[in-house]
């Protein structure tokens, strides 16, 4: 999944996100403040996928560094323009510019690990890489209970064609490729979080989890 995809060539999130349905702009809120309850004010975070700063302006000052990495480089400038101070980084999580042990948390926000599908095992290779022992993942996820909500956003608002799913997979055509996004079950995230610590809760079609490295429970 690259930057032609349409998905991520959007540099006006703003205006997107105004769109979405009252469950949705519900969900965004309930993951800011999710993410803010479980930083600390010394913590060098990086926000993966960080698209147009929409987490990252939250957590500004809130934690002592944050950074951004996100493949589309219309989000990434968007984003320098709100948050001139902030590192930021175009490229994939799954090949990081980050040396060893450098974060204390990494975020993968908005069901990013859903839309990695065949990289998400390479994803957590590398964060595991990039997180100091004992940092944290944050992420939100779509639960097994999301499909309505998935099919909602990509036919209606996202214009995608085609869209139709099966198991636990959506898929959607665009002008450039069939587009891909999973939902998951607690026992396939534990399983992909193997070596860590992995806490969920669940809401009506997400998970919000936190998996602290190195301790196993």
């Amino acid at each position: 999944m690259g930057d032609n995809n349409p998905f991520y060539q959007k540099s006006d999130w703003e205006v997107f996100y105004a769109n979405f349905p009252e469950e949705i702009l519900d969900y965004l809120e309930d993951e800011i403040e999710f993410y803010k309850g479980n930083v600390g004010a010394s913590d060098i975070v990086l926000d993966a996928g960080c698209g147009t700063g929409r987490i990252m302006k939250e957590l500004e000052g809130v934690v002592g560094e944050i950074h951004g990495i996100d493949i589309s480089e219309g989000s990434v400038k968007r984003c320098k323009e709100i948050l001139a101070d902030c590192p930021l980084y175009v490229g994939t999580i799954t090949d990081t510019p980050y040396r060893d042990s450098c974060f204390d948390t990494v975020l993968l926000s908005f069901n990013l690990l859903g839309n990695l599908n065949y990289e998400k095992e390479a994803a957590i290779r590398e964060i595991k890489r990039i997180l100091k022992l004992g940092g944290v993942v944050l992420l939100s996820v779509y639960s097994e209970n999301a499909l309505d909500i998935q099919e909602k956003i990509y036919r209606d608002l996202l214009g995608f064609d085609n869209v139709s799913s099966e198991g636990d997979y959506t898929f959607a055509d665009t002008v450039n490729g069939e587009f891909i996004s999973e939902r998951f079950n607690w026992d396939k995230l534990r399983e992909l979080f193997a070596g860590f610590s992995l806490e969920l809760t669940e809401n009506d079609f997400t998970y919000f989890g936190k998996a602290v490295s190195g301790v196993v429970k």
